[in-house]
């Protein structure tokens, strides 16, 4: 009896380790292809400091070349589009200098005086959060969880 209820307990066992590893593999391979048109967004040669993307009515349109959506950043850090849906399904982003030298992607393993772009986060107003900036300046603007568009967000704290 113990020898059936044993072997019944290891077959509910495997189902289940099958079970979830078809849902792990399902879901690596659903992240792993972008469904969305990649985003390439242009910044300012030289920009460095916080700029958000804005949803607004009165905004403009984002540019559709080469299977990206163009969002191309003023100098006052604040883009108005009359929508964020590009941003809204999974994709791939692409920040670039106005020159076309790429921003690399924010990791925490860079050089200590390295820029690159970090996503922020989108607010409740789905306003979309970027930084330029190196590790430090990103680390920080996640402790205080509040941060200014542009450039003054970089100006030391004396």
């Amino acid at each position: 009896m113990e020898e059936v209820l044993e072997a019944r307990t290891n077959v509910l066992i495997v189902k289940t380790l099958i079970f979830f590893l078809s849902m792990l593999l399902t879901a690596l391979i659903g992240c792993s292809n972008p469904s969305g048109d990649a985003v390439k967004i242009i910044i300012p040669n030289n920009f460095r400091g916080v700029f958000k993307i804005v949803p607004d009515e009165e905004g403009t349109l984002a540019e559709k070349k080469d299977e990206h959506f163009v969002f191309r950043i003023p100098g006052s850090g604040i883009l108005r589009v009359k929508n964020t849906d590009p941003f809204k399904d999974f994709h791939e982003t692409v920040v670039e200098y106005e020159s076309g030298k790429s921003v690399p992607a924010g990791i925490l393993d860079l050089d200590e005086d390295s820029i690159a772009y970090y996503y922020l986060w989108s607010d409740t107003a789905d306003q979309i959060w970027f930084l330029i900036g190196t590790t430090d300046q990103y680390q920080s603007s996640q402790k205080e969880g509040r941060v200014q568009v542009g450039k003054d967000f970089l100006k030391s704290k004396d």
